[in-house]
């Protein structure tokens, strides 16, 4: 009962005064003082006049239950209609988080989608800053690529051109130097030539003289051993004069 009037003191309130005014009803009759009467009141049907009776206490107590039992149904079905309102209410209140949070999921997944939008419609500005960038280079590069290869051209022309200067110049001075070289190889030929004659000459001359030396040597050679070979005669022939003379002074001596 108490946790019933702390819960909810104003229905406990009002239940504990229609007990009451019951409770009077039954247990004295009210007569209401009368009024002025007027003319429309005067044509209205009364209705009729219900005077309060005493009953007993035994059929006080039992209206009393009945009037308490009541007030407990409503009482219960109050409470499981709160409850039902409570569960509907949390209910609602879990479906309505729900909805808040699928709309905050929504808002957080277009405020994303906003943002990947954002950061993919920069990244494509950015891209195509790139691409703009880029091709400006890759036409500055082919521009400067057509000017080196314009300059590279004039090059290989001035190159090609030298070339043939220096091919020309190269040509005429090996004719010149073949030409010096047949004449210097012609005169180197003259020169061994005459250096052979003149070492052939040198060498008749030097064999006819070694020739005319030996002679002469042997010449002088042979005088020699003749003048040697009539020495020896001389001698010998001295000798045997010398002998027989000597062996006639001593046949002489004797």
């Amino acid at each position: 009962m108490w946790s019933v009037f702390r819960r909810n003191p104003l229905a406990a309130l009002l239940a504990i005064g229609l007990h009451a005014i019951l409770m009077g009803f039954l247990l004295f009759g009210v007569q209401w003082p009368s009024s002025p009467v007027t003319p429309l009141e005067l044509a209205a049907p009364q209705p009729p006049i219900i005077q309060a009776q005493v009953v007993d206490a035994g059929r006080v107590d039992a209206e009393v239950n009945r009037l308490r039992e009541a007030e407990t149904r409503k009482k219960t079905e109050a409470e499981a209609k709160k409850r039902h309102e409570e569960e509907a209410l949390a209910d609602l209140q879990h479906k309505q988080e729900t909805e808040r949070k699928r709309l905050r999921d929504i808002q957080e997944q277009t405020k994303q989608r906003q943002e990947d939008e954002n950061r993919r419609r920069t990244e494509e500005r950015h891209r195509q800053e790139d691409e703009k960038s880029r091709t400006e280079q890759i036409r500055h590069e082919r521009d400067e690529m057509e000017h080196q290869r314009k300059v590279e051209e004039k090059r290989l022309a001035d190159t090609e051109n030298k070339r043939k200067v220096e091919e020309d110049a190269r040509k005429k001075a090996e004719d010149a130097r073949r030409r010096a070289e047949v004449d210097k190889k012609k005169a180197e030929e003259d020169t061994r030539k005459k250096v052979e004659e003149a070492r052939h000459k040198i060498e008749t001359d030097k064999k006819r003289a070694e020739e005319d030396a030996r002679k002469k040597v042997e010449e002088v050679k042979h005088k020699i051993d003749a003048d040697k070979k009539r020495a020896e005669e001389d001698r010998k022939k001295a000798d045997a004069d010398a002998k027989k003379k000597s062996e006639i002074a001593a046949k002489q001596k004797a």
